[in-house]
């Protein structure tokens, strides 16, 4: 068969443990969404939230499973420098041809062609690297290691810059700026910090257990085993902010349409035609291949509402599709991974 796994098992014993882990980031999302809709916390509750998330937990996150990496690694990260490219160019080129067709008003191909370029793709990434190995084992010895995790630095680095210069500006027009506090977020800051480790191999003295270093890397470690849960509560708590007036609705087909044939459809296609012209001979680790599969099959990324928010411009349509394409997103992931493990040499 055209996609065939190495896997042992019968196709079929996948599926349980797919449906698992995409169980958990329904329920965790769903807390979010539902605490936010109806529970007695207030925006300023969720905002302070969100704030500790993205300023505190996820850099240290990052900087603690980048920097505890085998430095080998680094030979292949620029595998996803190129993909981080690669990814937003097709996205530009399939969302143009599509509002072409289309034919939304100029602000808003403008902003389609925003969401067609730039997905999530740390949020999805990281959760989805993380739970899995837990509902299948047979990929714990690659996920639970630090690669999976320097391959993600190395596509946000790239990916982030082009997201607040590109994507800035076809989001806000003229009147967005870039601030070098939005290039060098966080995140970035924990990525590029792991590196700083990385490079120094700080790993070799944080598995000394008579070595102080090593008690506060734990320390770290245990923040991470909450800091992935928050993620999600905080992305539903997100998702139930945005909405779109009844009246403002008419029209976003002609941009949520020719999007979602791109992000969900068009890109993916390229990663299995890529996957079977050239990454299956070289014989990537699994790992490898995960990420490239993950960053071509994410919905757009959440920060374009924050830009179109800043810039006043866009503001509900960018909350409508963004709603509506985490919805496609999360009903479609299944299938997704159950394709990915059905391809030859996967597992």
């Amino acid at each position: 068969m055209f996609f065939e796994s190495r896997y042992n098992g019968p196709m079929e014993i996948l599926l349980l443990p797919v449906v698992y882990a995409v169980l958990q980031i329904f329920l965790l999302i769903g807390i979010g969404f539902f605490v936010k809709k109806i529970g007695p916390w207030s925006d300023g509750f969720f905002r302070g939230l969100s704030i500790f998330v993205v300023k505190v937990a996820i850099p240290l996150y990052i900087f603690v499973r980048i920097s505890r990496t085998d430095i080998s690694e680094l030979s292949v990260s620029w595998i996803f420098i190129a993909a981080a490219l690669a990814i937003v160019a097709l996205g530009f080129v399939f969302g143009k041809i599509g509002f072409l067709i289309a034919k939304p008003g100029r602000l808003e191909e403008r902003a389609g062609i925003a969401y067609s370029m730039f997905g999530n793709s740390g949020y999805f990434a990281i959760t989805l690297t993380e739970i899995l190995p837990f509902t299948l084992p047979v990929l714990a010895d690659q996920f639970l290691s630090g690669k999976p995790f320097l391959y993600i630095g190395s596509y946000l680095l790239f990916h982030s810059v082009l997201l607040w210069t590109i994507g800035n500006h076809l989001i806000s027009g003229r009147r967005g700026k870039i601030h070098l506090k939005e290039l060098f977020s966080p995140p970035v800051i924990g990525i590029i910090c792991g590196f700083i480790g990385l490079f120094l191999q700080i790993e070799r003295i944080t598995v000394d257990a008579s070595m102080p270093l090593t008690h506060v890397f734990n320390a770290l470690k245990r923040l991470s085993d909450v800091t992935l849960p928050l993620v999600l509560i905080c992305l539903g708590s997100m998702i139930a902010n945005l909405s779109l007036k009844k009246e403002k609705r008419k029209g976003t087909g002609r941009v949520l349409i020719p999007l979602s044939i791109t992000r969900f459809i068009l890109l993916p296609g390229c990663f299995y035609l890529a996957y079977f012209l050239f990454l299956r001979k070289y014989q990537f680790n699994t790992a490898l291949i995960w990420i490239l599969f993950i960053e071509s099959h994410t919905p757009p990324a959440l920060n374009l509402s924050v830009m179109a928010a800043q810039a006043g411009m866009n503001e509900e349509l960018t909350s409508f599709t963004i709603l509506i394409t985490y919805v496609i997103f999360l009903i479609v992931l299944p299938f997704y991974l159950l394709l990915f493990f059905s391809l030859p040499g996967v597992l």
